[in-house]
């Protein structure tokens, strides 16, 4: 079988030996395929050579390529090779090479047959150009994008294509792109590519002017993307498309797009531009950059068109910071002088402002030649001493999610509290509704993005954190938007901050009389002055306004001061039900152009949110599922939330996480005893992991995991950036990390929280005849999903955990399950195919088949790996020892499992029997469609962690998952 990688976008390749891929045919088995090269067979030209339709005698239809090719001695044994060697070459966007002939003077290629003609043709003329709507282009330019970052990327050694034109993009029957003829100067380096087409003109556009290595590829690139957003002939009345395009997408050193002279009009306006600026970016990064050495990779140019990395860090100009290549950036929070951040926003000038909130004002700067948003406390009442702010900056700083602006360093010097965050470049949800012109501006599609975002975010504070984070402040003026509208919540956690004024509403100088997002029931009197207690469910409140705004577009008080809660009460509630009358609570300016059923789920999400009593509110992880439509939105009508209800949160769900600290090392070799066995809870590979009890006087129990330096020999400084990276980790199923030891004398130790109930290895196979039942097997799945779903999705940078196993998975006193050991890959990355995937991973049962011929890292692997979980979980076996090879639980197992879910759900015979047969057959069957859809051996059919954890969590059913997942049952 061959083995597959994942590469950037994640699509898949095959590896197979050349000998098993190719087949060497004779001149004569050819020349009968291809009619003895009749011109009724004929393709194409091309550069190196004509091209026929041909149909093998298997009566496979291919394409026959007829190489014009110089001999000059050349060895055919030599030849033979390097044909080989671009033939074991495969990808689903490229060209794959069948066969070949290589006999006396003749060199023909076999090729697969690709049936819908060229890019080139399609692009031709208005009526076919008319034909290439918005997303069949877009999902060319992805394509192509995809096989060239495979070619510069994945290969080894690297192909560069040198001859990327509209003319080498062919198209399938669905439209998919194939990337034709690399690999071609490798085989037939005597001919010069850029000399031989029959348009010399033509050709010379798509050629780099100022090199030939893979930034030439780009360049070329970058040519094809501009005929695909314009439509244009790349020569036209004596101009080229790349100096015709440039005054239309650039001003200067900046990118400003003229799109009603640059978008091809057969497009008619279909298309949307939020989609469009990306492709433009890549576009002009690749060609108008001031040197090749700024140009974007092809990696990066995939990763901007799958919206996986923002399109504005392309665009570099030289002397600035450019874009980094790395998804696994370090995060540490920075600490600046006063002096610094004056300077950074020129004094803090009125034309540097961007707003003035409760919490004091803000200004945007640059540091280090990024833009920042700085924030000027006005911290003066709170009395609270500088070491206290600082260690509550820095735990408010390590939270991190995808729908959360991030903190990047702060100041904290005699009487000044400034806070530096990420630059949110779109404003606030309040500027776009702000009048009739914004607010048309906001999309349906949008506004549900905006919502749907803005309740993970929350939800991630209020149930996921190690610690709840209550915000206490949402508000449209507290929801920024990116450039893609993805929105991002700001100033969570800051009423820490003000521990003498206890709310926020109080220290805000926008509401003159009533707030209207204050939650009226958590509101009381003292003193005079108004005072919010402290309960997730008044954000709650608060988010329900946000959705009524989004919803009816109106401004949350009127000239009349009639607030937008009362006002929209009887357009959507008639006594106990819900009753709405949209055309009078539906923004106008949505003309009707919206999804009526996301509409409903909005409303139902809005109406649950703010007019039923605390106690029946929904939770905001409830509010995510109805909003995304995962549960019916009337159930959040008609339930009380018996898991949370009015329950105030308890002191210790209120602290915060403390700073990171950093540890001598004969303090961490007192409390572990020494490292002395009667210490040692487990072995990490080489790492041991020690119980200790850090000294003070909370004799705090951790856990120490002593790294084998010798094993990885990463200096100090390197390790402590990687520390700092894995710091920024926060979900409460996950282990927590509290501090490390790095000196001089390479002593390298991680101090974790302490997980009191050992781990599900230890539960599930080795306690002393005891099991765990079915409703926790099933918490347990839930509760590492999540985590795993925050590693992959939710973090910020997406994070591999490369360790997941049932030794590695730890419960918490309340059985809890937290991910443990999901640091080491990211301290060790060089390290990871030489020592601690194959020696800990590889042969344990848990380890995905590709990686065994890739050594490929992806969040597949993560997916396989909870497949196995999930396995264990529902056999109680361990994968490795029950059956005869590694992997034989996992193969022996699919088919067991596939016969059940085809034969109906009650067909459990491979279940524990240390449930006897006490389980829900429907949550089982639902497990086991999680399984099989785990282990696929195609790792790009395996699916993310949040659609399994869809499954689990019981928003499909049986039926529904099995096509949810795209499982083959048999």
């Amino acid at each position: 079988m061959p083995a597959s990688t994942e590469f950037p976008g994640g699509q898949v390749a095959e590896h197979t030996s050349a000998e098993d891929l190719l087949k060497k045919f004779s001149f004569d088995e050819l020349a009968r395929a291809a009619r003895f090269f009749s011109d009724n067979r004929s393709l194409g030209v091309g550069d190196f050579g004509d091209v026929y339709k041909g149909i093998l005698e298997s009566g496979e239809l291919v394409a026959i390529k007829k190489l014009k090719c110089k001999q000059d001695g050349e060895q055919k044994e030599e030849l033979e090779n390097q044909i080989k060697e671009v033939g074991s070459v495969s990808h689903p966007n490229l060209v794959k090479l069948v066969g070949y002939c290589c006999e006396e003077a003749d060199r023909l290629l076999v090729l697969e047959f690709v049936p819908n003609k060229s890019l080139k043709f399609h692009l031709s003329d208005e009526e076919k150009r008319s034909k290439l709507k918005w997303s069949i282009r877009m999902g060319i330019a992805l394509g192509s994008a995809k096989g060239l970052a495979y070619l510069h990327e994945q290969c080894n050694p690297k192909i560069i294509h040198r001859d990327i034109k509209s003319d080498n993009i062919l198209l399938d029957s669905d439209f998919k792109s194939k990337v034709a003829d690399f690999g071609l100067a490798k085989i037939f380096p005597e001919i010069n590519i850029r000399h031989i087409p029959a348009d010399k003109k033509e050709a010379t556009i798509y050629t780099d002017p100022e090199i030939s290595d893979e930034k030439s590829d780009i360049y070329s690139f970058g040519v094809i993307l501009l005929e695909l957003i314009s439509g244009r002939r790349i020569y036209e009345s004596d101009l080229d498309i790349v100096n015709w395009a440039k005054p239309l997408m650039t001003k200067g050193d900046s990118i400003n797009v003229d799109y009603e002279n640059l978008v091809d009009s057969t497009l008619k306006e279909n298309y949307d531009q939020i989609e469009m600026e990306p492709i433009i970016y890549c576009a002009a990064a690749s060609l108008y950059s001031p040197s090749p050495k700024l140009r974007p990779t092809m990696g990066q140019i995939v990763r901007t068109l799958e919206g996986k990395m923002p399109h504005k860090e392309l665009w570099v100009v030289e002397g600035t910071q450019s874009a980094s290549n790395d998804d696994y950036i370090a995060y540490e929070l920075k600490t600046y002088t006063y002096s610094e951040l004056a300077h950074a926003t020129k004094s803090f000038t009125q034309g540097r402002q961007l707003g003035n909130g409760g919490f004091g004002s803000v200004y945007w700067g640059f540091l280090l030649g990024k833009k920042v948003a700085i924030k000027k406390l006005n911290h003066q009442d709170s009395g609270q001493d500088q070491e206290e702010f600082e260690k509550e900056v820095n735990a408010v700083g390590i939270v991190r999610h995808g729908n959360l602006v991030k903190l990047v360093g702060y100041c904290n010097t005699n009487a000044d509290r400034l806070l530096v965050l990420e630059f949110v470049t779109n404003k606030s949800l309040r500027y776009h509704l702000n009048d009739e012109q914004g607010r048309s501006n906001l999309k349906w599609s949008v506004r549900m993005k905006i919502a749907k975002g803005c309740a993970k975010g929350l939800a991630y504070l209020h149930e996921e954190c190690n610690s709840k984070i209550i915000h206490r402040d949402i508000k449209a003026e507290n929801i920024l938007l990116d450039e893609n509208y993805k929105p991002k919540i700001a100033d969570f956690g800051l009423a820490k901050f003000f521990p003498i004024t206890n709310s926020v509403t109080h220290i805000s100088s926008r509401w003159k009389g009533t707030n209207v997002y204050a939650d009226p029931e958590n509101y009381y009197t003292q003193q005079g002055k108004s005072i919010q207690q402290l309960s997730d469910k008044s954000d709650v409140y608060s988010f329900g306004v946000v959705l009524l705004e989004l919803i009816s577009g109106r401004k949350i008080n009127d000239e009349h001061q009639v607030d937008i809660v009362k006002w929209a009460k009887p357009l959507m509630i008639k006594g106990n039900s819900i009753e709405i009358n949209y055309n009078s609570f539906v923004d106008s300016t949505l003309k009707g152009y919206h999804d009526k059923k996301e509409m409903t789920r909005m409303i139902y999400c809005a109406a649950a949110s703010v007019y039923l009593p605390a106690k029946r509110r929904p939770r905001m992880k409830k509010i995510v599922e109805a909003l995304e439509g995962k549960m019916s939105p009337s159930e959040l009508w008609a339930v009380e939330d018996v898991e949370s209800g009015s329950r105030k949160p308890n002191e210790l769900e209120l602290q915060r996480p403390s700073l990171l600290q950093k540890f001598h090392f004969g303090i961490l070799a007192t409390a572990a005893g020494d490292f002395s066995r009667d210490h040692l809870l487990r072995q990490h590979g080489s790492c041991p992991v020690y119980k200790g009890e850090l000294p003070g006087s909370d004799q705090r129990k951790v856990a120490i995991k002593k790294l084998d330096y010798m094993s990885f020999k990463q200096n100090k400084e390197e390790f402590e950036k990687e520390i700092m990276a894995i710091s920024n980790v926060n979900h409460r199923n996950i282990v927590n990390l509290i501090g490390y030891c790095s000196d001089e004398e390479d002593n390298r130790l991680l101090v974790f929280e302490f997980v009191a109930n050992n781990s599900l290895k230890f539960h599930l196979h080795e306690n002393g005849g005891s099991t765990i039942d079915w409703t926790r097997r099933m918490e347990i799945a839930k509760g590492a999903a999540r985590g795993l779903k925050y590693m992959h999705e939710d973090s910020g940078h997406k994070i591999l955990h490369l360790y997941v196993k049932s030794d590695n998975i730890l419960f918490d006193d309340k059985f809890i399950p937290k991910l443990a050991e999901f640091g080491s890959a990211k301290i060790f990355p060089d390290s990871l195919t030489h020592f601690s995937i194959k020696e800990i991973m590889q042969n344990s049962g848990y380890m995905a088949p590709e990686y065994q011929s890739t050594s490929k890292l992806t969040d597949k692997l993560d997916i396989y790996s909870f497949g196995v979980i999930l396995l264990e979980l529902i056999t109680g076996k361990q994968p490795f020892g029950h059956f005869s090879g590694p992997n034989d639980m996992v193969n022996r197992a699919k088919g067991l499992l596939s016969k059940s879910l085809s034969e109906g759900k009650d067909k459990f015979d491979f279940v524990d029997n240390k449930l006897q047969k006490k389980y829900n057959t429907e949550q089982m069957g639902r497990m086991v469609a999680c399984v099989l859809a785990c282990v696929d051996d195609n790792p790009e059919r395996r699916p993310r962690m949040s659609k399994i954890l869809d499954v689990l969590e019981g928003n499909k059913s049986l039926e529904e998952t099995i096509l949810f997942l795209n499982l083959n049952i048999r």
